[in-house]
């Protein structure tokens, strides 16, 4: 598909939220050849939930670039749109070359999202934890189909959860035993429980994991051998911590 270049600001602007965030990038990269002054502009005004995207597919110069440029608040409200494997990425970035200003950013989400990017920074950048996303969604094994499906719902509609392909079943102690993929779950019984489905034909839902320490090479060739769009994280005794999805 060819790339929706505009160079026009006003006319970026105005057609922004029908716009990818590539094509954004790439009108954004153009317009500063041009004219710097318009590229920092532009990006000021950017909505906080497509801010945070385009500084993703901006190319590295040009993205430390606007990093400096954009204020701390503003990063903060974009950062809080993104998944937590992206927000921390943006954080590292900055404190590569402004530590303070990383530190003033993370410190001013909510707790709850500085937890989860510290303890994703304690991942090495070729391990699977690096890339893994904190956001997904996970069902008790014991929990009826129908209440699982109800508090999808309200999670989409809340915009907490996006790009969902699967649902973790887990038990009590979130070990992870197995994932169903949307597709199959929408027509199950709603009143029945996980265990009922899963007592059926257990090896028909065995979860695609990988450890939160495997070499992302490795996770990598098991996306391309068995054609996957997510993967399971799990960490100590197979414990559910995240995933990781093609994309990434």
């Amino acid at each position: 598909m060819k790339p929706n270049i505009i160079l026009v600001p006003e006319e970026l602007l105005e057609n922004i939220n029908s716009l990818h965030p590539s094509d954004i990038a790439k009108s954004l990269k153009k317009i500063k050849k041009d004219n710097k002054e318009s590229f920092f502009d532009i990006l000021r005004e950017l909505p906080d939930e497509v801010l945070g995207d385009v500084l993703l597919e901006l190319p590295e110069k040009i993205r430390d670039e606007a990093y400096k440029a954009l204020s701390t608040e503003q990063l903060v409200e974009a950062l809080e749109e993104l998944e937590t494997d992206d927000a921390t990425d943006i954080i590292q970035d900055i404190a590569d070359f402004d530590e303070q200003k990383a530190n003033d950013i993370l410190a001013q989400l909510e707790e709850e999202d500085q937890q989860e990017i510290n303890w994703l920074k304690r991942y090495e950048e070729d391990e699977a934890g690096a890339f893994m996303q904190t956001e997904l969604f996970s069902a008790n094994i014991d929990e009826v189909i129908g209440d699982a499906i109800n508090r999808l719902k309200i999670l989409k509609a809340s915009k907490e959860l996006e790009n969902i392909h699967q649902v973790f079943i887990i038990d009590n102690e979130k070990t992870l035993l197995f994932s169903i993929s949307l597709e199959d779950l929408i027509i199950f019984d709603f009143t029945k429980s996980f265990s009922d489905i899963v007592n059926q034909d257990d090896n028909l839902f065995k979860p695609q994991a990988v450890m939160a320490d495997d070499d992302i090479d490795d996770v990598v060739k098991q996306f391309e051998q068995y054609n996957l769009s997510v993967v399971a994280v799990i960490g100590y005794q197979n414990r559910l911590i995240g995933r990781i999805t093609s994309d990434d």
